[in-house]
């Protein structure tokens, strides 16, 4: 785009109007010289050894006149210098008649020496011709122009001195100045050769024209200029066109004319410079065509394309293998296509922030940009035309787009702004296939309003905070925002992607924690510029090296990485430090839910279902089920709770225990606790339920007020990290449960006010208060009480140890062991 800008406020056709000029004014300084002195020739010779005055002749043919010559005095040769046949000639004057009515061309001198011996003639003063411009100048193919005080048809006046000609060679020579003027152009060169043999005119040196063009004044050099009328071609060296502040420049310039003298296609070889202002355009190699009407029609650049803008402002630089231009009938750039390495950086100063500017590039390896005209703005001066601006842009081949621009106001990444430190956010956009449509902004401007991305499609966004984002897929549809004020850059609005997208973002750091990179995938994802959040849909699955989630929506917080995730949650949290190639099955955690949410930094996670469908996490065949779960990765705590007043949450331990001090084999040990909410703390390994609290398992079910489940030391993975937040990993060790704490097991029912169990010796300690003691119904043992009753699994002996004290303070322990007789038997 921004190349497409440069070219098209260089006036490609400045350099072939020049050209045209030059040529037409020297084309006809040499034929007119050529007529002169061939016609004077004639003349002289029939003037013999007489002296004439007032001398005139004219020649005419079917009633029309040729030529008339007029000479104040003819002097033949003087008698008795053998051989000597110079003839003098003073104050000629040669009018030639065109073809149409009306048309003529004068040449005049003081004086003129003619050798009729060689037929050499040489002028001794000055020569000047008036030559009546053609109809066809430039290929316009309109009357003659005319004269504004005289009405009559503008001439061509040439004027020289030193003028030879020599008719051995066929060449007309001049090595003094040679001027020439048409209506505001005029031009010199240092010398002059004519070759009427084979009909080519050469401008020696230091060849120069000023003028004219499209009302702007112009200004051609060239060190010479060879003009060959059979092929039509001409050639200059080391041309150089300037008009205003632009200008156009070459080693070697050769131009095609046709056969009306207009330029028909120019060529520059070598150094071809197209400046104006601050912007120059550097090539080896150009080719040109021209309509006949002198306006430029097509422009190759070949040979290391450079752009170059200096402008303190606004500094550019770019370049391209070929650049390839194709103008409309007005000489405006209608499509510009440059290939091989093609790329155009602009760095915008003007917009208050970092010393680097605003950067907005494009690389590609082929660049294509088609323009439109424009609407010319309302406050513009009257006859202002409407100037080309760029609509569409295709980049082809490993494209790739740059922008900087401001944080949204109000945006987490521009939370900065409000004390001091706004955002900058830089955006990139890559594709094999890549297709931008421009919209006319109020200045008048193009202004990118959307992209269009196929293939190996990329989408990255940094920001000076250290938030990063990087997304891929196979197609991209992005909408800029346009309207915003010059100074905000480039911002996206939107942007979708779809087919194998992949995510991979940082949130900016903060002091003291770290920052780890969140991956996403999914089939379709959804930018929204104004909230920065990215939407993942069809099989969405994000994973920030702790948690896995995968969800039928997932959406992901650029800023901060926190995701979102909605239907059919499934998520694994790691263990700390584990990467998900070292975590072994027994080392991770899964949950399921209808929804969940990560936040990123402070790592924590929520996992919502129903009392009716519950969230479930659950570690090997350890588990907890609740409409409500809550981890945190800092603290290293989770907690459930459920949806309604009086619903309860579910937990399951399942693991190994040592063997039993009691005479027992080693086993698995699997309790099931429902309550009203659990809470637990990894560090400490314990989790605490409370209200209603039900125990299942451990060969019968207690029910509590509260209860409290120490775990073993968690297990370690291979690399020293322990296993992952979740209540769920490692074995129970003991339980203590507190309030109303009743125990039902087969043939037994002991109630109490605490109650530890050791899960190693699987042994029940039962204690009360002075005012509640403990009490256990054995179906064996009758009634029990004491204060604290320690039994096993359904059927082993209960054990009393201690008595209640005594009001003086005093008390006794004793053990007693009953055991109940038959029935039947005293």
């Amino acid at each position: 785009m921004l190349f497409g800008l440069s070219v098209k406020r260089l006036r490609w056709g400045l350099l072939a109007s020049a050209v045209l000029l030059v040529l037409l004014l020297a084309v006809f300084l040499g034929y007119g010289r050529y007529r002169m002195l061939k016609i004077a020739k004639t003349i002289i010779s029939r003037a013999e050894h007489h002296m004439m005055e007032n001398f005139t002749y004219s020649d005419s043919k079917g009633g029309k006149i040729n030529y008339t010559l007029h000479a104040d005095k003819v002097e033949p040769p003087e008698h008795g210098h053998s051989g000597d046949e110079v003839y003098i000639l003073h104050g000629v004057t040669l009018d030639i008649y065109g073809r149409t009515e009306g048309s003529v061309d004068h040449v005049y001198g003081k004086d003129f020496e003619f050798d009729r011996t060689n037929g050499n003639v040489k002028a001794l003063g000055d020569v000047e011709m008036d030559m009546q411009a053609p109809a066809s100048v430039g290929g316009q193919k309109t009357a003659p122009a005319q004269d504004a005080a005289s009405g009559k048809p503008e001439n061509i006046h040439v004027k020289t001195s030193g003028l030879v000609y020599v008719k051995s060679l066929g060449v007309a020579a001049t090595s003094e100045r040679v001027d020439f003027t048409y209506g505001e152009v005029q031009g010199s060169a240092q010398g002059a050769e004519f070759d009427n043999g084979r009909n080519v005119l050469h401008l020696l040196a230091q060849v120069e024209a000023t003028g004219d063009e499209h009302g702007q004044p112009m200004h051609l050099t060239a060190t010479k200029a060879d003009i060959d009328r059979t092929s039509n071609v001409a050639t200059f060296e080391n041309a150089v066109v300037t008009s205003g502040d632009r200008t156009g420049r070459a080693n070697h310039t050769i131009a095609y004319l046709r056969h009306d003298s207009s330029v028909e296609r120019l060529e520059g070889v070598g150094g071809v410079v197209l400046s104006q202002g601050t912007r120059q355009v550097n090539s080896s190699h150009l080719d040109a065509t021209f309509s006949t009407a002198s306006v430029v029609q097509t422009m190759k650049l070949t040979g290391g394309v450079t752009l170059v803008d200096s402008n303190a402002q606004k500094p550019m630089h770019g370049g391209a293998n070929v650049a390839d231009v194709t103008f409309d009938a007005k000489g405006s750039p209608a499509k510009i296509v440059a290939t091989g390495a093609a790329n155009v950086t602009e760095v915008d100063h003007k917009a208050a922030g970092p010393a680097q500017g605003l950067r907005r590039s494009l690389n590609s390896n082929e660049i294509t940009m088609n323009f439109v005209a424009g609407t010319v703005p309302a406050n513009a001066p009257r006859g202002t035309k409407p100037k080309s601006i760029l609509h569409e842009l295709h980049a082809v081949g490993g494209a790739r787009a740059l922008g900087d621009s401001w944080g949204a106001a109000g945006s987490q990444a521009n939370s900065a702004a409000a004390k001091g430190a706004p955002v900058l956010k830089t955006s990139q956009v890559a594709a094999d296939d890549l297709l931008g449509d421009f919209v006319e902004d109020a200045r008048g401007e193009a202004e990118l309003k959307t992209l269009h991305g196929k293939g190996h499609t990329q989408l990255q966004q940094d920001t000076s905070a250290g938030a990063e984002q990087v997304s891929s897929g196979d197609t991209l549809e992005a909408v800029l925002v346009t309207g915003a004020p010059v100074a905000s850059g480039s911002r996206v609005e939107t942007a979708v992607q779809s087919g194998h997208v992949i995510i991979h973002s940082r949130p900016a750091p903060k002091a003291g924690a770290k920052t780890d990179v969140t991956t996403a995938t999914a089939d379709r994802a959804n930018y929204d510029g104004a909230t920065e959040k990215l939407r993942l849909t069809g099989s969405a699955h994000v994973s920030d090296g702790t948690t896995e989630m995968s969800a039928a929506s997932i959406v992901v917080d650029q800023p901060t990485g926190d995701a979102e995730a909605e239907g059919n949650v499934v998520a694994a949290v790691l263990g700390n430090g584990a990467g998900a190639g070292q975590a072994t099955s027994a080392q991770v955690t899964h949950v399921m839910a209808a929804s969940g949410k990560l936040q990123h930094t402070s790592k924590l996670a929520e996992f919502r279902g129903t009392d009716a469908q519950p969230a479930k996490m659950w570690q090997g065949a350890s588990q907890v089920e609740a409409a409500n779960l809550f981890l945190d990765g800092e603290k290293h705590t989770m907690a459930a709770r459920p949806q309604a007043n009086g619903a309860v949450i579910h937990a399951v331990f399942a693991g190994a225990n040592a063997a039993p001090k009691i005479n027992k084999p080693a086993g698995n040990s699997v309790v099931r606790v429902t309550a009203e909410k659990m809470d637990y703390a990894d560090l400490q390994r314990e989790a605490t339920f409370v209200g209603k609290v039900r125990m299942d398992g451990l060969t019968g079910n207690a029910t509590s007020q509260r209860a409290v489940v120490f775990l073993t030391p968690a297990a370690k993975n291979n690399s020293g990290a322990s296993a992952p937040i979740g209540v769920t990993s490692g074995s129970v060790d003991h339980v203590v449960l507190t309030g109303d704490v009743q125990v039902q097991q087969p043939g037994r029912h002991a109630t109490g006010e605490t109650l530890l169990y050791t899960a190693s010796d699987s042994r029940y300690v039962l204690m009360g208060t002075p005012g509640h003691l403990p009490k256990a119904v054995d179906a064996q043992q009758g009634n029990v009480t004491g204060a604290t009753l320690i039994f096993g699994d359904a059927g082993s002996t209960i054990i009393v140890a201690g008595e209640p004290a005594s009001p003086k303070g005093k008390g006794t322990r004793v053990r007693t062991e009953t055991e109940v007789r038959p029935e039947g038997k005293k």
